[in-house]
């Protein structure tokens, strides 16, 4: 019946519930933190570090030439996830906030400036490049280059690849930050409930 649904799954009231008060936390968060005197171990110090060392190291690793052919797409995969981009202090402040800070997990792009600034930004870069590569990548294919290479930059891909898997590593190498974000704050989550395995890699 309506009634045993409702009893079981969340309601339009219930999500309209959840966001009030998620905003609510966010713009308190963002309050102490505008008003509060500066610190390295602050709540928006730790989230803004543990974010541009992740987006560091990853810019680091792309800077430099990459070519991609059909026998080092494997290898690529299973390479996203071995750097390790966070030292031991700034992973300890990390889970800290994640053990503390708990009522803000997953509010971070709404209260800490550095996320509201950026990520929207980075988001809004993946899509662009994902679109304009796949101009790109018909047109190379119409004019049939003699090595078989499709060029992005400093990124080569062989035109062996499918469109759809060159399209899909494009996406992946710019959206390498936020996974290594992600799997950072997940590690910290980990941690925080002394769930974690200290010989994972971050």
């Amino acid at each position: 019946t309506d009634e045993e649904r409702c009893q079981t799954h969340w309601q339009l009231h219930d999500y309209e519930y959840f966001r009030g008060t998620a905003r609510i936390i966010a713009s308190e968060v963002l309050k102490l933190s505008s008003t509060g005197p500066p610190s390295p171990h602050s709540y928006d110090t730790v989230l803004t570090r543990a974010h541009q060392l992740c987006s560091y190291h990853l810019a680091e690793t792309d800077s430099e030439h990459v070519s991609t052919s059909i026998d080092s797409a494997e290898q690529e995969m299973k390479s996203l996830g071995e750097e390790i981009c966070l030292p031991p202090n700034l992973f300890a402040a990390l889970t800290h906030w994640a053990r503390a800070g708990h009522s803000r997990r997953g509010l971070e792009k709404f209260c800490v400036p550095h996320h509201m600034q950026t990520r929207p930004l980075e988001r809004q870069a993946v899509v662009q490049a994902v679109l304009i590569a796949q101009d790109l990548l018909r047109d190379t294919r119409r004019e049939s280059p003699k090595d078989g290479k499709f060029r992005v930059g400093t990124w080569e891909f062989s035109l062996a690849l499918p469109d759809d898997e060159i399209l899909r590593m494009i996406s992946e190498r710019f959206t390498k930050t936020s996974k290594k974000f992600a799997t950072a704050m997940g590690h910290a989550d980990a941690a925080a409930i002394g769930n974690y395995d200290h010989g994972a890699q971050i």
